[in-house]
């Protein structure tokens, strides 16, 4: 899951990320780490894993051209599973609450087995916050999005 750098902020204030690698010298240079990262980099290769995509479509940081150019070359190909929310109120920050729930609910239904849909499923809502299924699932799985954010096991066991 690729959370923005305010949720991480909250969650372990002032933590010096690339200062806690013990190693030697830069921890992104490692072959291991740069192989990891140049195969996971959005755009070079279709996903085969069902993927959550969220972008606010007012985001002054980061426009959602490239999102959404991304999405659509994922989407050319028919066995992909690709669900993609572009909110249109939020903006960068305020875009961290309207992903958490249904975006938690991705990945907590992965974790129980429950299979994601093929194709792609496009999602332009003016809101999140006014969605229903939004209190209904901060409610329902406050306590697995809780472990979700904070490095718990989530999931059936």
């Amino acid at each position: 899951m690729i959370i923005c750098h305010p949720q991480g902020s909250v969650l372990f204030p002032y933590w010096n990320y690339l200062g806690s690698f013990t190693g030697s010298g830069d921890p992104l240079e490692l072959p291991q780490v740069s192989a990891a990262i140049n195969a996971q980099e959005l755009g070079k290769r279709t996903p085969h894993v069902p993927m959550f995509v969220y972008h606010a479509q007012s985001d002054e940081l980061i426009p959602n051209a490239g999102t959404d150019r991304v999405v659509n070359q994922y989407c050319q190909d028919p066995n992909v599973s690709i669900t993609y929310n572009r909110e249109f109120l939020a903006e960068h920050i305020s875009g961290i609450v309207g992903w958490l729930p249904k975006g938690c609910q991705f990945i907590i239904d992965r974790m129980n087995g429950v299979p994601a849909h093929t194709g792609c499923t496009i999602d332009s809502p003016y809101t999140t916050l006014t969605d229903g299924d939004f209190v209904d699932l901060i409610g329902k799985e406050w306590p697995q999005i809780a472990a979700l954010v904070t490095g718990f096991p989530v999931g059936a066991r």
